[in-house]
Parts: structure tokens; sequence; C-alpha cells
């Protein structure tokens, strides 16, 4: 018994407390962005009329001096994005979930100490970088999701390598 309770003590002191921090925010991340993510796989893409109507929403939300200042082609790029969003609605969704699966278990490999972890946890990072380039043409809104990915992304991987020293 006492041998566990040494082993307990000496796996929490490898941890430290930053690695513990940084694997709750993930956790908590990955089950929230999951938690977005599941009604809109049993939703299913948009009917027509469902299409139609985000296609006006899209453009009333739209000021005059918002498309003045962001540039005509920035609506036909938010418009071509829903509609490409909606074709590849399980695609996109699939990888999503899987890489949720994947973040999961890297930040559980980590927590427990485990440098694999840490490179799957790379890998879980990109995933959101390189799906807006497998699914929708260029523009300023693939742009913006790649670049708010990336600065995520490098981020927590130099925050969790800063930790891997600690893993084996």
């Amino acid at each position: 018994m006492s041998e566990m309770l040494n082993e307990t003590t000496l796996m929490k002191t490898r941890r430290g407390s930053t690695l513990k921090v940084l694997a709750i925010l993930s956790w908590i991340w990955i089950g929230f962005m999951t938690l977005m993510t599941l009604p809109s796989v049993f939703s299913g893409p948009m009917s027509a009329d469902e299409m139609e109507d985000a296609k006006v929403d899209i453009l009333t939300s739209l000021t005059p001096e918002m498309i003045k200042i962001l540039g005509q082609d920035f609506v036909k790029e938010n418009i071509a994005f829903l509609e490409k969003s909606n074709e590849y609605h399980y695609s996109i969704l699939g990888i999503n979930l899987a890489s949720y699966v994947l973040g999961f278990y890297a930040v559980f490999l980590m927590y427990n100490l485990k440098k694999t972890g840490y490179y799957l946890y790379v890998v879980y990072s990109l995933i959101p970088v390189v799906t807006p380039l497998l699914f929708f043409d260029g523009g300023i809104i693939r742009a913006m999701s790649i670049a708010f990915g990336l600065v995520f992304a490098i981020l927590f991987c130099i925050l969790y390598g800063v930790q891997v020293k600690r893993m084996s």
C-alpha cells in the first residue's frame, strides 16, 4: 500500500502543476468543441430552404460600410464557404470528431507522462490547419481559419513542448 502511495506522489511530483493545468485546459476545450459539434452531426446538412435563409442572413448581417471595407469578394467567399461547408458536412464533422478523440488521447498520454502523447498532440494541432486547405477555396476566410488554428497550435505545442522533459 505504501509503495502505491509513494508511486502516486512521485507521479504528481514528476507531472508538475503546469502540465496538469495544460491538460485540464485542453480537455475542457476538446469537450466544449465536441459538444458544439455533436448537434450538427445529428441535424445533418442544411436543406435548400435553410441554405437560402442562411445566405439571406449573411447578406443582411453585412452593412454597406462593412461590404465597402471588406470588399464584394468577401460576401461571395462567405457564401461559397457556407455552400462548401454544407456540401462536405459529414466529412468535415467526421474529421473534427476524430481529431477531438485523438487530442483527448494525446493529452491523456501526456498527463500520464508519455512522450508519445506530445507527438500525437502535434498531429492533432495540425488538423484544424490542414482541414480548410482540403475543403475550401483560397481567400480571407480560409486564411483566417488557418491563421487562428496555427496560433493556438504553436502556442500549445510550445507550452507542452516545455513539459516533454518530464515525460518518458
